[in-house]
Order: structure tokens, then C-alpha cells, then sequence
């Protein structure tokens, strides 16, 4: 029986208006710190990646040939992909694992899809929830970007499966608004998802999970 840390999307782009879509996640490496502390508490750590967009490179290089130094790069200090050369809109936030350090990992078609398949229809697996049954998951525990539209999608996927418990921690979360953040929570509790502020309070979830005495015996 095993506990995976699933870190959705936990990715640069998603604090550059360039690379995603007009719309800024503040402060997105906050989460960096409870993403490494859930994972703690997990068997295997599990990535899940937003398939690189080919036209950042092209809007980034455009959007400085026509400004040498945009005003907000002077007086913040803005994630906006700062110099075309230096843009990693797509990389992991800093102080993450390596892809390749994770137990295992996997692409998505779009940071609004949830992990578990290619299309909206979630008619085509893409391979997580068989791995997940393969190691024997008994608990998953959730954190990335962002709350109201990829974690909020895949929890609600994870839960529709009743053999194991979902656990969202919102201190690894981050959305764009607070209001459909708020809305995003109410979804993955009606779905039967445990929201937690943060990773303390995992010791004590865990610890009564109905699978915790399976687990020691």
C-alpha cells in the first residue's frame, strides 16, 4: 500500500503573462517548500508537466525586439520572462527535484486538463491512474498549479475512483483569484477530497486513514 505526492504543473509559466495566457499566478514558488514537505510523508513522488507551448518563444523574443527594457522589469522584480534568452516559463520553480529525480512523471496537453487524460472528453488515459494502481496507492496526496483549474480537475478525476483517499494540500496550491479559489475548494470537497491548509496537518489524516493500519501491519 503506498502514498504518492502528485505535484501538478509546478511550473514558471504560470507567474509570466506571456507564457500563460495573459492571466499571472502571484507568488507560485510559495508552494515549493509544502510540495517538498508533503513528499515527505509519500512512498513515490509523481510530476505532472504541461506540455511546452511553442509560440512563447516567438511572443517573448517579439515582445523585446519592440521594448529594450519594459518599465516593470525595472521596478519589480516580475517572473515575466525577463530576457528571451533567460525565459523558463516552462521549467520547474526553483528549488524543485529534477524531472528526471521524480518516481515518475508525465506530460498534459493543456494546464486546463486534469492528469489523468489527453482529451476533455477523459475518454484517453494517459497512463496515471494504471501506474497509480500498479504501486498500490492507497493515498494521494495533491499540490500545484492551479487550484481552480488542473488540481481542481484531477482530484475530481482521482476521487470519481473510490480505492483510494485524495488529499489536497492548499499550502502547495496556488490560484489566480481567491474567489475561484474558493469555488475550486467547494468542488474537491463535494467530490470527497480531504482540503487541508498545509502539510501539518497530514501526520493526523494519515494517521487515522482507514488504510494506516494496513500500511504497519
Amino acid at each position: 500500500m503506498s502514498i504518492i505526492a502528485l505535484d501538478i504543473h509546478p511550473q514558471c509559466k504560470f507567474s509570466c503573462f506571456a507564457a500563460n495566457d495573459k492571466q499571472c499566478v502571484h507568488h507560485p514558488h510559495e508552494i515549493v517548500p509544502e510540495l517538498n514537505y508533503q513528499s515527505t510523508f509519500a512512498d513515490k513522488r509523481v510530476l505532472v508537466e504541461s506540455q511546452p507551448d511553442n509560440h512563447l518563444h516567438d511572443f517573448c523574443s517579439s515582445f523585446f525586439q519592440r521594448h529594450d527594457t519594459p518599465r516593470f522589469l525595472q521596478e519589480s522584480d516580475s517572473h515575466f520572462s525577463q530576457y528571451v534568452q533567460h525565459c523558463q516559463s516552462n521549467g520547474l520553480l526553483s528549488g524543485l527535484p529534477n524531472p528526471a529525480d521524480y518516481d515518475y512523471s508525465i506530460e498534459t496537453d493543456s494546464i486546463l486538463h486534469g492528469a489523468c487524460f489527453h482529451d476533455t472528453c477523459e475518454h484517453v488515459s494517459n497512463g496515471l491512474v494504471q501506474w497509480l494502481h500498479s504501486h498500490h496507492t492507497h493515498t494521494i496526496i495533491v499540490g500545484g498549479l492551479t487550484t481552480e483549474h488542473a488540481v481542481r480537475k484531477t482530484v475530481e478525476q482521482l476521487c470519481r475512483i473510490k480505492t483510494w483517499q485524495v488529499i489536497v494540500n492548499l499550502g502547495a496550491c496556488r490560484g489566480y483569484t481567491p474567489k475561484s479559489t474558493l469555488n475550486a475548494i467547494y468542488s474537491m470537497r463535494a467530490a470527497g477530497a480531504h482540503v487541508v491548509a498545509d502539510a501539518s496537518a497530514l501526520p493526523q489524516i494519515l494517521a487515522g486513514s482507514p488504510f494506516a493500519a494496513r500500511r504497519t501491519a
